[in-house]
């Protein structure tokens, strides 16, 4: 699981800093973090 993470994130972040709009980044951002927030409450 977790190499899949990474390999997808690996290749999303290059796309990120190409896409001029900020929006994008915001929401890798907001993604990120949620997925940090429920990994907390979760508990794992």
């Amino acid at each position: 699981g977790g190499v899949t993470l990474y390999v997808a994130g690996t290749d999303l972040l290059p796309e990120v800093n190409r896409e001029p709009n900020w929006r994008m980044a915001l929401l890798v951002f907001a993604g990120v973090a949620m997925l940090l927030i429920l990994q907390h409450l979760v508990g794992v």
